[in-house]
């Protein structure tokens, strides 16, 4: 399992009979989530997961008794056995996270901004040499959207640095990057 900070879910990659590999995601403080790490950590010997809409709907575990069926998305931990004190320390985390979902929808625009931003604060704040995959593969897709609104400026920026991701992230280009969002930004905030 991987974390998806820029999407706030978390990814596992699933490779079928026929080994062709698969990314099925949850909401990063999910209950499904809780089920699927529960799962992990009590090292359960995993046989099949159904997959509905890149979601895990349910996973088949082997157990003492024979072959378990569980729905993440139906049951909560306290229904899975774990210890009191483990369910009582999840709920208090569960309780204390901190970003509760915004209530108004961004726009497209607005989406794109934070996701780039989010990134190209990550790769500053990291002083990565080069983008983690995950990276590169976000400032990629956000730079294909930025052409399809017409911001032409900002996904060439975005190029620059993924383009730079072959050999070394230069500052230079983050900072740019950075600069043009900012920009782009303003000037939204101008005309909304």
């Amino acid at each position: 399992m991987e974390i998806d900070e820029v999407a706030q879910r978390v990814v596992w990659t699933l490779t079928d009979r026929a080994g062709l590999r698969h990314r099925v995601g949850v909401d990063a403080g999910s209950v499904e989530l809780d089920g699927l790490a529960w799962v992990l950590a009590a090292r359960q010997r995993i046989e099949a997961v159904t997959i509905a809409d890149g979601r895990p709907e349910s996973v088949f575990v082997r157990d003492e008794s024979g072959l378990r069926l569980l729905a993440p998305s139906l049951v909560t931990v306290r229904d899975f056995g774990v210890a009191p004190r483990l369910r009582r320390r999840l709920e208090k985390l569960r309780e204390q996270r901190i970003a509760p979902p915004d209530p108004t929808p961004r726009s497209p625009l607005d989406s794109l901004c934070a996701d780039v931003r989010e990134v190209l604060t990550a790769l500053a704040a990291t002083g990565a040499a080069q983008p983690s995959v995950r990276h590169a593969q976000t400032l990629a897709d956000r730079s294909r959207r930025a052409r399809d609104l017409g911001l032409l400026v900002l996904a060439d920026s975005l190029d620059r640095v993924i383009d730079d991701s072959v050999g070394r992230v230069k500052p230079a280009d983050v900072l740019r990057a950075v600069v043009v969002v900012d920009r782009v930004e303003a000037l939204a905030d101008q005309h909304s």
